[in-house]
Order: structure tokens, then sequence, then C-alpha cells
């Protein structure tokens, strides 16, 4: 067996020797790291509540390296400060209150930042919530859809700091452009998606062929600057279609 699923067990005993196994005391506790896209979740701003309700069936990870990637019943064993306390369901809820309670949100889920001990006793208690301070987070769809549908077209985005403000690396024939900004890019986006590969397109990429640019860096700082780009994103598309 696992370190410490014996002493989760006893544990467990310890707060009702008549409790029966339940399925999520196997459940990982997982870290913020191991979210799906966690760099999305951390462009829009964040809102602090002071005083979340906080469900415990929803709580499914820590902060705290010595819990992350343990099974519940692992975490249980392995309580810093288990053994500290005598734990009786009806005296928690004020032991509860004896320091900050502290979460992340993410979603439906969240994450313990400040009182493990507390909050795994609570839900091996099966209480139904805890109040404490949560930070919480959203997603930004806009973001991650746009992201998503710039590498669909290979246009190979790279990115740094995953913010708003912060300028796109896109390439394009072999190309670096540079696009100030998220709004731009939405535009550059839309732009690019407008642009066919029809007769006029062809013919017009026929006669430019020959004042190609030699300037293998492009800055795209307003949305006007995007419509410079036609000869590049025409060239892009011809290629993409002869692969």
């Amino acid at each position: 067996m696992p370190h410490h699923i014996n002493e989760g067990f006893e544990n467990l005993k310890i707060l009702d020797p008549n409790k029966s196994t339940s399925e999520w005391y196997f459940n990982l506790n997982k870290s913020e790291d191991q979210i799906p896209n966690l760099k999305f979740w951390r462009i829009r701003k964040s809102i602090f509540h002071k005083e979340g309700i906080v469900p415990l069936k929803k709580v499914t990870g820590t902060s705290h390296p010595s819990y992350q990637n343990k099974m519940w019943i692992e975490v249980l064993g392995s309580l810093s400060r288990f053994k500290d306390y005598n734990w009786d369901k009806d005296t928690f809820i004020e032991k509860a209150k004896s320091a900050p309670l502290n979460f992340s949100k993410y979603g439906d889920n969240y994450y313990i930042i400040g009182g493990n001990n507390r909050t795994t006793v609570a839900k091996f208690l099966e209480f139904e919530y805890l109040k404490g301070s949560v930070v919480e987070y959203f997603f930004d769809d806009e973001f991650f859809k746009t992201y998503l549908e710039i590498q669909k077209a290979k246009l190979n985005p790279k990115l740094q700091h995953y913010d708003r403000n912060e300028n796109w690396n896109l390439t394009i024939n072999n190309k670096n452009i540079f696009i100030s900004g998220f709004n731009n890019v939405a535009s550059f986006l839309s732009y690019y998606n407008s642009v066919k590969l029809d007769y006029k397109s062809l013919i017009k990429r026929k006669v430019l062929c020959f004042k190609k640019s030699n300037n293998n860096h492009r800055f795209i700082r307003v949305k006007n600057d995007i419509y410079n780009l036609q000869m590049e994103i025409i060239e892009h598309k011809v290629q993409l279609e002869n692969t």
C-alpha cells in the first residue's frame, strides 16, 4: 500500500469508528499546476471573496507540496497536526475558526491555500461546506479560442506572459509578425479568415511577387496596419494548400 494509507484509515477510525469507505477517498489531491490550460485562467482579473462558502465536495486539490498527488486517505494519514487535536464533529466548526481558511477557485473546483488539516478533516467528517476567503479565477474563453484558431492556421503563435496587452509573435512565410495587444490579434484573425484564395487574389499574388519585401520582421501596432499583410496571408494560404 502507498505510504500513509494505513495511517489514513487509522485516523478515519478516530474520526468515526463506524464510517464506511467512499470512492473519493482514493481520488488524487491535485495541484493548481495540473489544471488544464492554467495560463488561460490567469489572464482575466481575479475576484477576492473575503468570506466565501466552499462546498467541500468541490475541494479537489491543494497548494501544499506535501499533500499533492496523494490520495485523500493518504493526506488524512499524513496531516502534520492531526494528533494535536481531539477532532470532535460537534465542536469542529469552532475549531475551524481558529485561523483563516484560504482557497482558490477555478470554475467549480477549489484548491486549499491555507488550512489543509481542518479542510481535510471536514471532508472526512462529511461537512457540506466551510467558510473561508476565496480568490476566484476566470477562464478567458475568447483568448483561448483565438489562440487555438491561430495555432490551427499554422501561424506559430509565441507568447511569454499570456496577457491581453502582450505583443504576439506570429510566423507567416518565415517572417516574424509582431502584433500589439489582443484586440489587434482578434482583428488580424478576422481579416485572415476573410482573405480567400480566389482568382483575384491569385492574380494579385503574381503581380506583387516581384515587389516582395525582404524585411523579415513586420510590426502591427494599429488596426489599419493589418491590411498591409494581405500578400503574406495569401502566400501563407497557398503554401498550406500545397502541403
